[in-house]
């Protein structure tokens, strides 16, 4: 009885503080908090906005009380379009972002205050245990949850198996060493078919072989170890691909080396999950194994990893709200739409195993290499990685630098971009 009289008593209370009747909810008279805006960054009538668009319908269906109103931005100016937005106090609730996006909008402030909200107080321990913690991981900078994990993509090696077939070759296998790689590419030499297509100026290409020689381009406190041992060894094989063994065309630049698979001019080549329809549309019978590893020192050869989640805005008027879509659009319904009709790699760990054991075999094949990848560390200024990289590079087929001189060079301007 006690109890009861102290929980009136402070209903009373409540009701004579507040102005209102203590059972009553409040109610706001702002229709923006009913209203979110959310900006995304698929191309406009591709197959992968028409996914989108399904799951915000049927969030609205869900939520009848609840606007969405849909935007759409150019990937290439999500930083600079959102960063002007905040700035002046216009940003939408929720924005479709890469993890590279996070290290610069992770770090501005407007008025003192990050423009994209911590999500950790809005979310439970279970809601997080769903997501590869991996892609979490990736999804933080300063152990601040910047964004929600919705998908993931990685490059890994695609062949024709007709060519193979029609020149007598054995067609790549995932226990496949960087030896049989070579001498694959090397059974093509005369055929009139590339063996090899892959645009090795660039740096996210030649970062697999760097992984193979040397395992890892950051250590653990996410500083460039570029001159670390092996590293050297790998940009050679890259340089002698070209120049000297001859195995990849000079004139591979990534149009030029995505076009010689489309027509059916390379036998081998390797690319991204996201090209792997343009591929297919092409005619091309496509067909996936792992990246190879390195005969001596064990190490398989691991592209880069990449992210694209959704971030909720700090300046979002209806938090939770933002946050259920977020929660939406990354949840298992929704990957799982994804991954059979765009052929998206998931986040969500029960999305993942059935991705893993899919039917369709580029599907349980890049789910696989995903398990062979790195991170760039999320930090400001990881991006620099790719300008500085492919300088190296040049320096190296330029004949200015050799190897060695190259990657000490890119490491100290690593780090200097990262002191600034």
């Amino acid at each position: 009885m006690r109890t009861v009289a102290v929980l009136i008593l402070w209903c009373i209370l409540t009701w004579a503080l507040t102005g209102c009747a203590p059972s009553e909810k409040p109610v706001s008279t702002d229709d923006a908090t009913n209203t979110l805006e959310v900006w995304h960054t698929y191309s406009a009538d591709s197959l992968e906005e028409e996914v989108f668009e399904t799951s915000i319908e049927a969030f609205r269906r869900q939520n009848p009380d609840m606007s969405v109103e849909v935007v759409r931005v150019p990937f290439s100016q999500t930083v600079m379009q959102f960063i002007t937005a905040s700035q002046g106090g216009e940003a939408p609730d929720l924005i479709r972002v890469a993890d590279s996006h996070l290290t610069q909008i992770g770090v501005v402030t407007v008025s003192g205050v990050p423009l994209v909200e911590d999500l950790r107080p809005h979310l439970t321990p279970q809601q997080l245990r769903r997501f590869q913690p991996l892609t979490i991981e990736g999804m933080r900078m300063d152990n601040a949850l910047l964004a929600l994990p919705a998908s993931q993509g990685t490059m890994s090696l695609l062949y024709n198996p007709d060519l193979f077939a029609a020149h007598q070759v054995s067609p790549p296998r995932d226990d496949w060493t960087i030896d049989d790689l070579l001498a694959a590419a090397s059974a093509f030499e005369e055929t009139g078919v590339d063996g090899l297509s892959i645009p090795l100026r660039w740096s996210l290409w030649v970062m697999p072989f760097l992984t193979a020689y040397g395992g890892d381009l950051f250590d653990a406190q996410g500083d460039p170890r570029f001159s670390a041992t092996g590293f050297a060894d790998a940009l050679s094989l890259s340089y002698a691909l070209e120049f000297d063994l001859g195995l990849v065309s000079s004139a591979n630049q990534i149009d030029a080396s995505k076009s010689k698979f489309s027509r059916g001019q390379a036998a081998m080549i390797i690319e991204g999950v996201w090209n792997l329809e343009d591929y297919r549309q092409a005619g091309i019978n496509v067909r996936q194994a792992l990246l190879p590893v390195h005969p001596d020192t064990g190490l398989r050869m691991r592209p880069l990893n990449t992210l694209i989640g959704w971030s909720v805005s700090s300046q979002s008027t209806n938090k939770p709200a933002s946050v259920d879509l977020a929660l939406w659009l990354t949840g298992a319904d929704t990957q799982r739409d994804a991954l059979n009709r765009t052929l998206t790699l998931p986040t969500d760990i029960s999305v993942i195993e059935d991705a893993e054991s899919h039917e369709n075999p580029l599907i349980a094949g890049f789910m696989a290499q995903a398990n062979h990848t790195f991170a760039l560390p999320m930090r400001r200024g990881t991006q620099q990685i790719f300008l500085v990289m492919d300088t190296a590079i040049e320096l190296l087929s330029s004949g200015k630098a050799d190897p060695e001189t190259a990657l000490s060079g890119a490491e100290t301007e690593m780090r200097a971009v990262f002191e600034r």
